[in-house]
């Protein structure tokens, strides 16, 4: 399959690309990947939460796993974890993201009463 990025089609067929690849490789991959793939993606876009750091890192590996089997390179990620990011490789995190070290001691100011 072809996808022609910037024609007003590219989205339809990025979609069924990635559709077909969680179908294709759905006895391979947990369910919870197969989801991911069918429900949490826009375009190219995917937002996804697990309740632990464990569970998100095993879920992204699995993500490029399967993605990468459909010709799909995921980059650009991004998350609130530190261990989470540390787990993706470098060149496939976003490179546009602001770090905010909230461990540093940060000045404060009482605003009506409040700290």
């Amino acid at each position: 399959m072809c996808i022609f990025f910037g024609a007003s089609s590219s989205p339809a067929c990025a979609n069924y690309a990635l559709r077909k690849t969680a179908h294709d490789n759905k006895d391979q991959f947990d369910v919870e990947v197969i989801d991911t793939l069918l429900n949490n993606f826009y375009v190219d876009d995917c937002l996804r939460s697990t309740s632990t750091e464990e569970k998100v890192t095993s879920l992204a590996q699995d993500l490029i796993d399967i993605c990468g089997r459909g010709g799909f390179r995921l980059t650009k990620w991004v998350s609130n974890s530190k261990s989470v990011l540390e787990s993706i490789p470098l060149s496939e995190r976003s490179a546009e993201t602001k770090v905010l070290d909230f461990d540093e001691s940060l000045p404060s100011q009482k605003a009506l009463g409040m700290l």
